[in-house]
């Protein structure tokens, strides 16, 4: 009968540990080297795109140029993030710059654009989104996409910008997503 001590047991456990320790080291820059940094040099060609970084579970935050065109941008991140990642990617957040007020009409367009998508009536949508900015000193950009509707809404000068992203889907199955 072979005996075991507790130092071959303790020499087998640090063997297992720093083995894991180096395959998960290995495994991080493969990912790293191979997909992040790839995908972020390619994203960062998209027109209207100013920066982009990629966070946990491939989460994705872009930062857009003023002059952007939310619905071209949008697309073009979310097709080069699929193809890169071979599926879509976690969550695309936009990044905002808005005023209290901003985000107030902002809060409120979620109803508009939702109520919109679910009785078809878009271009009352549209009206309504521009009324609404209007009102508020604002500029809205409106485009409807095959999967999502897209609004833009800008201060006279341009200094600050949130973007509205939802989908046609989850609208109208009674949610709704804002990325």
């Amino acid at each position: 009968m072979m005996k075991v001590t507790v130092k071959q047991v303790f020499s087998v456990l640090i063997g297992f540990v720093a083995s894991f320790a180096i395959l998960r080291g290995a495994q991080a820059i493969y990912t790293s080297s191979i997909i992040r940094t790839p995908l972020v040099r390619t994203i960062e060609k998209v027109p209207g795109v100013h920066h982009v970084t990629i966070g946990p579970k491939d989460a994705i935050s872009v930062a857009l140029v003023p002059t952007a065109n939310l619905m071209i941008s949008y697309r073009s991140v979310l097709t080069d993030a699929t193809t890169s990642l071979g599926r879509a990617p976690g969550h695309i957040t936009l990044v905002n710059h808005a005023t209290n007020a901003m985000t107030a009409v902002a809060n409120q367009l979620h109803f508009v654009v939702a109520q919109g998508i679910a009785t078809g009536q878009y271009v009352a949508m549209n009206e309504s989104i521009q009324r609404m900015a209007s009102h508020a000193h604002l500029a809205a950009h409106v485009q409807l996409g095959t999967n999502h509707v897209y609004v833009t809404l800008a201060s006279p000068h341009g200094h600050y910008h949130t973007y509205l992203v939802m989908s046609l889907a989850d609208a109208t199955t009674g949610g709704g997503q804002h990325a």
